[in-house]
């Protein structure tokens, strides 16, 4: 298995690697960072974009990244457009599967298109069937054009999402409502309709439109199939008129033809076979992901129906015949078709009760499992939903995700908006955690498909929620990279570049250094974290031997003629480098290492070895990536290497006067973008956060760098929902202060860490 894989990336390494651009674009600031570039078939020429700021959206296959907000609960995990569209929807782990059809453009232009790139019928939202008082009837869907926007979380410790749309002429506003549920894999939506003074509307119905792809699809180093492939997932969409739901699903064994009988021919009692169907479902199709969608209201019209970029049906011969369910909605009626196969959608329509006040409600709920019916099964959970109000489920919900957040340590600030990001970025960690292995991916995101864990991120993002007092969570994280190391065969003692939440590569690039030594670190300082002696001492027993045998092979990783490290694979880079940024970590990981070794009782020789080649290689630092002429350190990798060189690794005394020449540097540098003064920036936050320990006790440095972290921790985030992309775009400003546009993999867990322990490092932690 491990020669295979083997053979297969470095096959993928050597494809990708080829067709990297000669001029290597890279992020402002960031010289010398290439990004991976497929060959022009697969993705539109970067080189004719404006900016390169959010170039991963141009690569990859990528597309541009549709998040503005999130719900999740470890195991299921939604992603939801700023105009209230779920776009990202996996299961059964943040890291996989993605359940939803949603692919945006990676044009250079895709964010000046309408959706992004998105096809119409993409995704899942609603709209408003509607009749006005001269008797027009038309269907208005929420995200569209002429409705107006504003999103934000329902409290600051909530995972409730609400997007309220207001329509200028139809004088209608509608306030959606989006939560999963903290323990079980139910996603809600609640509607309220609530019809303005001189609103022409005189009855109206809401449709509730899906394009879900139910996918098990995974591909070790190549994260795309999940959701790039979405046509190849989809099996089938079936109304069953018992339970007034749709049952939207894809077995593990997939086998369009055993739909054909359902399909073909004539049929008297259609339905009624479609019940019948749907209850032999578990015995004939068995385990796979079952989606079952149905309201709280007796559904007026249904419609399932065949995507019409589907191919399946001609090509297998079926002659049953659906329209579309997005398409079907135009004139404000649905065809009521009971079922369609391979690449299907579907829609359901609730009549509208509006009270004296104008206002009318209703929800729905997704429920999801692997199984149609049983106690656990899809229709059991949407049958539990609906034997309660909404309301007691969204408080139910909030007061899990109040009381998780109580004991968290918030900056000592009474700054509310630094507490709010502060939350936020704890709930993102916290809905980024796979609830059954302890991986935390970088984003939910499959536009780039950034859900997998990266050790680099991860030792970052576990330093924070050890600093905010969840250690439990820091100790089934490292339990995670404990399995997920290699114990033999190549590379020995080292980590791939990241997993799926299950341990399987999603690469493509085999080994990364930095990701190794981060590693590392992360499982030793994890330790000093702990307080009772009992757990410490358990814990430490428990990792040692995976720490001591990253620690020998970065050891050996030696090149005898530099005496730094071996050339190797660093921050996500397809070629081999030997860089300040791999130096550093893995002089960190031997530090931790020695650490941990000492208070185990590691053997004298071992001990000595690690020594030996710590001192070596501090000493081949300041030789060959130190330039004595121009008096600083190598900056072809940007300000992140040299961050990490004040914090975590600590390379020299503070008060070293090459540190501070550094520093100097790094704040002039993250100024520019953070004033507006470029196209925009990346991870700022490491720079701020090592500042910030740097400077610690200097009120007039520290006095400097609070300007520029109010900019990043009130400015930069999304408005009103409080998230991070990898990157931010500068936009035009107004009244002379930069508008910020976050891109690339939202919310961006790391960036959210990074940011959380600058706040600390700023503000102090109130206990």
């Amino acid at each position: 298995m491990v020669a295979w894989r083997s053979v297969l990336t470095i096959i993928i390494t050597i494809v990708v690697g080829s067709q990297v651009l000669a001029r290597e674009p890279s992020y402002p600031n960031l010289p010398g960072t290439p990004l991976v570039r497929l060959h022009p078939m697969w993705a539109d020429d970067p080189a004719g974009c404006e900016s390169r700021i959010d170039q991963m959206e141009q690569y990859w296959f990528s597309g541009a990244t549709n998040i503005n907000g999130i719900s999740g609960n470890g195991g299921l995990s939604a992603g939801f457009s700023a105009q209230g569209e779920l776009t990202v929807l996996r299961w059964p782990s943040p890291s996989y599967y993605d359940q939803v059809n949603y692919k945006t453009s990676h044009a250079c232009d895709a964010r000046q298109q309408p959706r992004l790139g998105a096809r119409e019928n993409m995704g899942s939202f609603a709209g408003l069937f509607f009749m006005t008082r001269d008797g027009a009837r038309a269907v208005s869907w929420l995200r569209d054009a002429d409705w107006r926007h504003e999103q934000l979380y329902h409290r600051d410790d909530s995972n409730v999402l609400v997007t309220i749309s207001t329509h200028p002429i139809l004088r209608l506003q509608v306030t959606t409502s989006n939560w999963v549920f903290p323990s079980l894999d139910l996603l809600a939506w609640h509607f309220e309709i609530e019809k303005l003074p001189d609103s022409p509307i005189v009855e109206a119905n809401l449709v509730y439109f899906e394009n879900l792809a139910p996918s098990l699809a995974k591909i070790p180093y190549i994260p795309l199939a999940d959701w790039l492939l979405d046509d190849l997932n989809d099996y089938a969409v079936l109304y069953d008129s018992r339970r007034d739901a749709m049952l939207h699903f894809r077995p593990r064994a997939m086998d369009l033809r055993k739909l054909t009988p359902l399909l073909t021919g004539e049929h008297q009692e259609l339905q009624q076979e479609v019940n019948q169907f749907i209850d032999r479902l578990r015995s004939s199709l068995g385990e796979g992901v079952y989606i079952a969608i149905g309201g709280d209201f007796e559904s007026a019209e249904h419609q399932a129906g065949y995507d019409e970029r589907s191919e399946w049906p001609r090509l297998l011969g079926w002659t049953h015949t659906a329209e579309d369910a997005f398409r079907n909605a135009a004139d404000g009626r649905l065809s009521n078709s009971p079922m369609a196969g391979s690449r299907s959608n579907s829609a359901m329509t609730a009549r509208l009760t509006f009270n004296e006040q104008g206002k009318a409600d209703v929800t729905v709920y997704l429920a999801v499992s692997d199984f149609p019916d049983g106690e656990q099964g899809a229709f059991a959970l949407l049958d539990y939903a609906r034997s309660r109000a909404w309301s007691d489920h969204r408080l139910s919900s909030e007061s899990w995700w109040s009381q998780w957040l109580r004991r968290a340590r918030l900056p000592n600030t009474d700054d509310q908006e630094v507490l709010a990001l502060a939350k936020r970025s704890l709930i993102v960690m916290k809905t980024a955690q796979d609830a059954r292995t302890g991986a935390i991916v970088a984003s939910i995101s499959t536009q780039p498909p950034y859900a997998e864990d990266w050790p680099r991120d991860g030792a970052f993002i576990n330093y924070a929620l050890d600093a905010a007092g969840y250690t439990e969570m820091v100790t089934f994280h490292n339990q995670f990279y404990v399995r997920a190391q290699r114990r033999g065969g190549f590379l020995p003692g080292t980590f791939e570049m990241n997993y799926y939440a299950d341990g399987v590569p999603g690469g493509p690039i085999f080994f990364e250094i930095d990701n190794t030594g981060l590693a590392l670190w992360s499982l030793w300082e994890h330790y000093n974290f702990l307080s009772d002696a009992v757990e410490k001492e358990n814990y430490l027993a428990s990792i040692y031997p995976t720490l001591k045998r990253g620690a020998d092979a970065l050891a050996s990783c030696r090149d005898p003629l530099t005496r730094l490290q071996c050339y190797a694979f660093e921050d996500d880079i397809p070629r081999l480098q030997q860089n300040l940024q791999g130096a550093l970590t893995v002089h960190l990981a031997l530090r931790s290492a020695l650490a941990a070794g000492a208070v185990i009782g590691e053997d004298e020789a071992v001990l000595q070895k690690w020594q030996d080649r710590l001192e070596e290689l501090q000493a081949a630092i300041l030789l060959r990536l130190y330039d004595r002429q121009a008096g600083h350190f190598r900056r072809d990798q940007g300000t992140g290497p040299l961050a990490w060189m004040i914090w975590p690794v600590k390379l020299l005394d503070y008060e070293d006067a090459r540190v501070d020449v550094e520093a100097e540097w790094m704040f002039e540098q993250i100024s520019q973008d953070l004033r507006g003064l470029t196209a925009g920036g990346a991870y700022v936050g490491k720079v701020t956060l090592a500042l910030a320990r740097l400077w610690a006790g200097k009120p007039e440095k520290m006095s400097r760098l609070q300007g520029l972290v109010d900019i990043l921790l009130r400015e930069v985030p999304t408005f009103g929902t409080y998230h991070y992309g990898e990157v931010f775009k500068t936009m035009a400003a107004v009244d002379g202060r930069p508008l910020f546009d976050n891109r690339v993999g939202i919310p961006h867990v790391w960036e959210h860490a990074l940011s959380y322990l600058t706040s600390l490092a700023l503000y102090g932690r109130a206990e």
